[in-house]
């Protein structure tokens, strides 16, 4: 005999089914994980948070300071100079702020002093020589920055708080290793990209001298730490901004990766038009960048560039293979008449 479900029975069913799919994902949140031993130390998602700024910077209507309730470890936040609007929790989608990466809520950091930071602190110090932690977070900052000067400010701290690695990011794209004494190196294999979300992630072994960065899905190793003098402990992360706009923080979603796409200048995760454009205003300039449409990181905007461009052309993901460079003439030939074709329905 065929048996029939009543259509209030079939929906509890699929709902339930929901449920359960739903508990069984990961969370979304800035992590930091002993991956030794396979313990999220620290977790947020900015999402539980009772006072939540809905202005621009600077909102004085409320303090908003991260408190990360429910979530695993705490926020210690130094405003610098006493006032309650540098580090605050925003739904803000008001220019210049972003918006989300994900969810409503995320954190502006405007760095109005040295001392002007979030320190996400673990739920205990790490001190097992050996164990590996990881910490990953997503991280925007606009092209409107100080050209030439770092902007933002992302490192592993100690037990202490004492910084152990530290990675600084500027508006054109570009990424340093601060060693203390020694100053700011830049890392030429990581691209940064202003005026969009970036995934952050940062690997230190507990007693180690150096650390590994992974920025959009490009590792690079043995990083040097900037003090070495508290090797034997992690206690968080720093979070800081700059003094002329906010730097924006927000949770990672499980499963999704911002990738590096040569020809992607603009970081939107596609070879388009836009990028066809921004390649041929810049076309045969020297001291480029990434998002000048420098793909191949020489300095300068040439044929190798338009021809990863064309290989990638309407791709969001890399493709397998370059093809040779004398498919540039074509290439170069349709990109130009798509950035003028551009400019025109642009003006």
């Amino acid at each position: 005999m065929k048996s029939v479900l009543s259509r209030p029975v079939a929906v509890m069913i699929c709902l339930t089914a929901m449920a359960f799919l739903l508990s069984a994902m990961p969370t979304w949140a800035i992590t930091i994980t002993n991956v030794t031993t396979d313990t999220v130390i620290f977790s947020t998602d900015f999402e539980s948070e009772t006072e939540v700024s809905s202005l621009p910077y600077a909102d004085p209507s409320v303090d908003a300071d991260p408190t990360n309730p429910g979530g695993v470890g705490t926020w210690i936040v130094n405003e610098g100079d006493g006032q309650a609007t540098h580090v605050q929790v925003t739904n803000s989608l008001t220019s210049p702020d972003p918006g989300p990466f994900q969810g409503d809520n995320y954190v502006r950091v405007m760095r109005t002093s040295y001392y002007t930071h979030a320190l996400a602190m673990t739920s205990a110090p790490q001190t097992n020589a050996g164990d590996v932690i990881q910490m990953e977070e997503m991280v925007f900052i606009s092209s409107g920055e100080q050209a030439g000067s770092p902007v933002a400010a992302m490192g592993i701290v100690s037990e202490s708080k004492g910084l152990l690695s530290h990675l600084l990011l500027d508006q054109s794209g570009v990424v340093f290793n601060s060693v203390s004494g020694s100053g700011n190196a830049l890392i030429p294999e990581l691209v940064f990209f202003p005026n969009a979300w970036n995934k952050l992630e940062q690997t230190y072994v507990v007693g180690a001298d150096t650390y590994d960065a992974t920025l959009n899905g490009i590792t690079v190793t043995g990083l040097a730490l900037y003090d070495t003098a508290n090797v034997g402990s992690v206690g968080g992360v720093r979070l800081t901004g700059n003094g002329s706009q906010s730097t924006y923080y927000d949770a990672c979603i499980p499963g999704v990766d911002i990738q590096v796409i040569p020809g992607d200048a603009n970081g939107d995760q596609t070879v388009d038009d836009v990028d066809a454009a921004i390649l041929a205003a810049n076309w045969q300039g020297t001291g480029k960048r990434w998002k000048d449409g420098d793909f191949n990181l020489d300095g300068n905007v040439d044929d190798m560039d338009a021809t990863l461009l064309a290989t990638n052309w309407q791709a969001d993901t890399p493709a397998a293979s370059v093809p040779e460079p004398s498919t540039f003439v074509l290439a170069m030939a349709g990109l130009m008449a798509l950035a003028a074709t551009t400019r025109r329905k642009r003006s």
